[in-house]
């Protein structure tokens, strides 16, 4: 038997302040990463909520613990690092809100999700100050969702 190999496929730095790196994998979850820690105790947080590969992720902002990812299941999730819970796997968090592609909305499929993401993958995720959370995905469209106020400005 083979053993499982999870390859982060998208990193990004947290908050100002926060010395964590975020690494999305095909294993279907974020992990938050703490450089300075040793090199036994590296994962400081999972963040769990996709079905598919994550392959995006940005930073909010507006908060020092917001981040967002785009998953090859159809869904942006916004996550709040600060939004935790402790399981058997040590602390994981949970994403505050989730985005799902428009063009599933369009066909009137929001209710029921395509195996895997099928035809809505999101390819990039990016969260502007001005624009807003702006999505690429296999649906061949830019999606633009306003991002202002989702976490709380709270330290």
């Amino acid at each position: 038997m083979l053993p499982l190999v999870t390859r982060p496929h998208g990193i990004t730095p947290c908050g100002p302040g926060i010395c964590l790196l975020a690494a999305g994998t095909a294993a279907r979850h974020i992990t938050l990463i703490d450089p300075r820690a040793s090199a036994t105790t590296v994962a400081a947080m999972t963040l769990r909520g996709h079905t598919n590969a994550v392959v995006g992720l940005a930073r909010d902002p507006h908060s020092t613990y917001g981040l967002i990812s785009g998953s090859h299941d159809g869904t942006c999730r916004i996550w709040d690092i600060r939004s935790t819970k402790t399981d058997k796997e040590g602390v994981v968090g949970e994403s505050v809100y989730s985005i799902t592609r428009k063009s599933l909305e369009e066909e009137g499929k929001s209710d029921s999700k395509r195996v895997g993401g099928e035809g809505v993958k999101v390819f990039s995720v990016c969260w502007d100050k001005t624009v807003g959370i702006v999505s690429a995905g296999e649906d061949k469209r830019i999606q633009i969702n306003r991002g202002e106020g989702v976490l709380s400005s709270k330290a």
